[in-house]
């Protein structure tokens, strides 16, 4: 697949592309060269699967190998939305493909089992976390559809991690609110950062998505205020889903996994940032999916797992760290627009692009 890196000129007045972010923090970090979806599917199963390691609606569909596997028709998700979604099962067919999705069968888009807010509770002392999204509604908010985090009522969620401040949990409908956080040492210990329409990577946007990310990305580097000069935060990018374009490499049907025709989904990005990279430009053959990340951010915690692709994935992404040797000095990454922009334009969140 060719991508045109469109010249632009970075707010520093020097001159690129517009994806050199994105292959600045691949060629000094860590690149995953076997990054797959883990389920064939859009976007709305997809977070699901990052947040809580699977879409199943609970814990039994998982192991039976029912997911939520579509978007739905509407702009609105979630518990409170009161709309169902497509559901895929097992066919109980010995040859491809192994999953049906009937038209009707479906489920409401509010489930039972647990996510990773669930292992976080567990620990003590309870690990904080925030997930940084735009609005309650969109499909990209994956907490919006777990029963114990939402508790809707009159169509809005009121759970007491839903919002930020209440407990651990939610925040507002800026996501520039994170840049902020990062500045006054108030980021969670674990943190999901999703975009708004306009700055996500979506091929119809304005282009803004590789500016976003690395001004998170360089608000974190630059900041030693907020530890004790360690650089010991690690940062994961990755995308929701490959979107439809062409790749080559076959996804990996996982062993397993219950439909080893949707577990796994093709090949995304995986970009892991961390001041203890292996080696400048490190790329990982190994096998990721979603699930890995999870499974990386338990090991950190020793939080153990859910039970989900978190405990089916075959790595959690370990060969992009050596803690034995001293941190490496953060370079600035030049973008376009600085995390000033977003700041300044927190008030201006649009809905997502599509609804892919």
């Amino acid at each position: 697949m060719y991508v045109y890196n469109t010249p632009v000129t970075n707010s520093n007045g020097s001159k690129g592309g517009l994806l050199d972010p994105y292959i600045m923090m691949a060629t000094t970090y860590g690149w995953a060269n076997r990054m797959f979806q883990t389920n064939q599917g859009p976007s709305y199963p997809a977070h699901q699967f990052i947040f809580g390691a699977t879409s199943a609606p609970t814990a039994s569909d998982d192991e039976g190998g029912v997911f939520a596997a579509e978007n739905g028709c509407r702009s609105i998700y979630g518990c409170g939305s009161g709309e169902s979604v497509q559901l895929i099962r097992p066919n109980g067919s010995s040859t491809p493909p192994f999953g049906t999705e009937t038209p009707g069968d479906e489920t409401a888009q509010c489930f039972t089992r647990n996510a990773m807010d669930y292992l976080f509770s567990k620990h003590s002392p309870r690990i904080t976390w925030t997930y940084y999204a735009q609005g309650q509604t969109s499909l990209w908010v994956a907490p919006n559809s777990l029963s114990n985090i939402c508790i809707p009522l009159n169509g809005v969620c009121t759970g007491p991690d839903w919002m930020k401040g209440t407990s651990n949990g939610f925040v507002d409908p800026a996501p520039p609110d994170v840049l902020n956080d990062i500045a006054s040492c108030s980021l969670p210990q674990v943190s999901w950062i999703t975009p708004a329409g306009q700055y996500s990577d979506h091929p119809i946007n304005s282009g803004q998505g590789p500016s976003w990310v690395a001004a998170i990305v360089n608000a974190i580097g630059t900041n030693t205020n907020c530890d004790d000069g360690t650089g010991d935060t690690v940062i994961f990018i990755t995308w929701d889903d490959w979107g439809g374009w062409y790749d080559h490499v076959r996804p990996v049907f996982e062993k397993g996994a219950n439909q080893n025709d949707y577990q796994l989904g093709f090949r995304v990005p995986l970009i892991v940032v961390s001041a203890y990279s292996t080696k400048p430009g490190y790329i990982s053959n190994l096998d990721y999916d979603f699930g890995s990340i999870l499974k990386a951010i338990e090991g950190i915690f020793r939080l153990g797992n859910l039970g989900f692709a978190d405990r089916r994935a075959t790595n959690d992404l370990h060969d992009f760290f050596n803690f034995s040797q001293s941190p490496t000095t953060y370079r600035t990454i030049p973008a376009p627009l600085t995390a000033t922009f977003f700041v300044n334009n927190s008030k201006t969140e649009v809905d997502p692009p599509d609804t892919d």
